[in-house]
């Protein structure tokens, strides 16, 4: 039994359960139950309901794709009102801002990889949005030139 007990040797029926199992929709109400017997009615109880939408996957990440070893970069999906954001980064590349938000500030590592991003609310974390990353290694003598970048000790251009 669910919710109540019962005295020894007394059941319920089972066309009357204690339980239901109601469909959601995208509105809010309430469910209300009255319990009911061969003695009488009791009192309504009432539970007021706001569903909450399910969590999905997030925008595609902007952000470079090929940035410069040890650049700041920044990295953002489009925010969603109630989710908060989990960032996953290639190895040796460390966020130093942004935290669980939809934007975060990296520190870009040696590493090439993929950044990824779920969305997550109360009810669910959504499947993962995710951007390749091949950063660009700086030297003192040399400018490299990848995807209109160029990168050189101290500086990082966008052409």
């Amino acid at each position: 039994m669910h919710g109540h007990s019962q005295q020894a040797g007394h059941k319920l029926p089972e066309e009357q359960p204690d339980s239901i199992t109601v469909t959601v929709g995208s509105g809010s109400g309430n469910i209300t139950v009255t319990p009911s017997n061969g003695c009488g009615t009791g009192t309504a109880r009432t539970l007021a309901v706001t569903p909450t939408a399910l969590a999905t996957q997030p925008s595609a990440v902007s952000g470079a794709t090929g940035p410069c070893i040890g650049a700041s970069v920044i990295y953002s999906v489009t925010n969603v009102a109630g989710m908060t954001y989990n960032w996953t980064l290639p190895s040796g590349w460390i966020k130093t801002a942004g935290g669980t938000t939809n934007s975060i500030t990296v520190t870009v590592g040696s590493t090439s990889g993929t950044i990824s991003v779920t969305a997550t609310n109360s009810c669910n974390t959504s499947s993962a949005q995710t951007l390749s990353v091949s950063p660009l290694a700086r030297t003192s003598t040399t400018k490299y030139h990848y995807r209109k970048h160029i990168c050189m000790p101290g500086n990082f251009a966008k052409l």
